[in-house]
């Protein structure tokens, strides 16, 4: 390979990597944010997308992949789980009294 062709392959990976918003954990939707990115990488044909999302995420989300292990790092699956907020669920007891939007029984 060239010198001239490797040059050119860095300068095509960084405009792909444009392409991919940076992701702080608060400004965009993690879910659209994930898709954007997995789309983009099957479209330049970057298979191993581990190594794409360290480089799109500030702040609070790249504090979030900090505290992976090496082995979770290297895993996209492990990594889109640990951006990936729980969802609050509600449980609601038998008992308990939910008023909902403002009906009442009677």
């Amino acid at each position: 390979m060239k010198p001239e062709d490797s040059a050119g392959r860095v300068d095509g990976l960084a405009t792909d990597l444009r392409l991919i918003p940076e992701f702080d954990g608060a400004l965009h939707a993690v879910g659209e944010w994930l898709e954007k990115l997995e789309l983009v990488c099957r479209l330049r044909g970057i298979t191993e997308l581990h190594t794409v999302v360290p480089l799109r995420l500030t702040a609070g989300a790249f504090s979030v992949y900090q505290q992976l292990n090496s082995a979770d790092k290297n895993d996209f699956s492990k990594i889109k789980a640990a951006l990936i907020p729980p969802s609050p669920r509600i449980s609601l007891s038998p008992t308990s009294s939910l008023s909902l939007a403002g009906l009442q029984d009677g």
